[in-house]
């Protein structure tokens, strides 16, 4: 069996697995944006805005297997721009690090361009189809 027939086969499952990764690259986000900076295992420095935007890009990235349609890209922009600034003020909130408006929008433009770089043929192996609930269904692609 190739690779692309075994996707195709088992593609409801390997969508679960992918959502799953993907929540947990975003709570690794999360705990890297809330910890106090001297626990960070490096320092951002000055390329601070090219880490924030390089990190929501992999996540713009990686929910690109998940969309099939222009509504599902943008609403993936929208969560992962909203994501990144809830983080921000919380981060402000927090009183160990500060709330940086240069940051968000450095998170919303990496997902965005995340989301753009990895439209290709591919991107809808995960996807689901209509005609195809199951997930399983039609000849092998192999």
């Amino acid at each position: 069996m190739s690779a692309l027939t075994f996707v195709v086969v088992h593609r409801s499952r390997l969508r679960q697995l992918w959502m799953v990764g993907l929540a947990l690259y975003l709570g690794l986000i999360a705990l890297l944006s809330l910890l106090p900076p001297p626990e960070l295992p490096l320092d951002p420095g000055r390329f601070d805005k090219l880490w924030h935007g390089l990190g929501y890009a992999v996540a713009g990235f990686a929910c690109v297997p998940l969309l099939r349609r222009v509504g599902g890209f943008m609403a993936a922009a929208v969560a992962l721009s909203a994501f990144g600034l809830a983080l921000e003020f919380l981060q402000g909130a927090g009183g160990v690090r500060s709330f940086d408006l240069v940051d968000g929008l450095a998170n919303g433009l990496g997902a965005g361009i995340g989301l753009l770089a990895g439209c290709s043929p591919l991107r809808g192996l995960l996807t689901e189809s209509r005609r195809d609930p199951g997930g399983a269904g039609g000849a092998p692609l192999a």
